[in-house]
């Protein structure tokens, strides 16, 4: 297994998590809205909330790791006159800023 393979595989499993995440967010606003309509108490679901909150740091560091992963081969091997620096430098750059942000 190589490195591109493993950020390939661990990237489509948390776009798996955030996805089912975001069906959970959903279900929980619709079950929110149906306890409203018949005057039930509000559950809470800011569990779900908290735990949406403590993985968005982690699918943002895999996702620059798939993204870079995707493009290193270009840009390290690829034709010199096909690469485009300032769409290069806006990638990295746009990674390095997310990161510092999210961590």
């Amino acid at each position: 297994l190589n490195e591109y393979s493993l950020a390939m595989r661990t990237h489509k499993r948390l776009t798996d998590i955030k996805d089912n995440f975001e069906s959970a967010k959903n279900r929980a606003k619709s079950f929110a809205d149906r306890e409203r309509l018949f005057g039930i108490p509000a559950s809470d679901y800011t569990d779900l909330d908290n735990m949406v909150d403590d993985f968005e740091p982690y699918y943002k560091l895999w996702t620059s790791v798939h993204d870079f992963k995707h493009y290193e081969d270009e840009w390290l091997n690829g034709a010199l006159s096909r690469q485009i620096a300032k769409e290069i430098e806006q990638i990295i750059e746009e990674q390095y800023k997310e990161s510092l942000a999210t961590f």
